[in-house]
């Protein structure tokens, strides 16, 4: 019922922007718990799960819009400063993340991000290109990966 609301929140609102996506969480997850009181329903697991994943999906897109910051920022300092170094990478890491359709959102999450390319994913192995170095190190254990398995488990915390 949750993910019903959100999305007819979304198909109402005619566009989707970040403001509009939190509230419509927000107002999606007051209006599925004012119904499960009124009908008498429990709030079971499958809508507790649901909803924290949805709100592991609105963190992920909060820290996503900061790291599209900084990467943009290291990219134009790299691009001002002609006489700076820049060593390229190609580095290999696997996610750890099984569900098919996160590992596709980082993908294109790495690719969306300035100074990054995914060349290839297979399964859960990520082959990625970085302009810089300090872009392209420590995908396997960043902050992406790790909100997204949040996400896909379900958890909170």
């Amino acid at each position: 019922m949750l993910i019903a609301l959100f999305i007819l929140w979304l198909i109402f609102n005619g566009r989707v922007t970040p403001e509009i996506i939190i509230f419509g969480v927000a107002v999606s997850l007051a209006l599925d718990l004012l119904t499960c009181k009124m009908m008498g329903r429990k709030f079971n697991a499958r809508s507790k799960r649901a909803m924290r994943r949805a709100f592991g999906l609105v963190r992920y897109l909060v820290f996503f819009v900061g790291e599209l910051i900084r990467s943009s920022v290291r990219v134009m300092w790299l691009v001002l400063h002609p006489g700076e170094e820049i060593d390229p990478q190609l580095v290999y890491f696997r996610s750890g993340i099984k569900n098919e359709g996160l590992r596709v959102l980082l993908a294109n999450s790495i690719t969306f991000t300035p100074g990054t390319i995914t060349v290839e994913m297979e399964g859960d192995l990520f082959r990625v290109h970085g302009l810089d170095r300090e872009l392209a190190e420590g995908l396997a254990d960043s902050e992406m990966v790790r909100l997204l398995k949040k996400v896909e488990e379900g958890e909170d915390d």
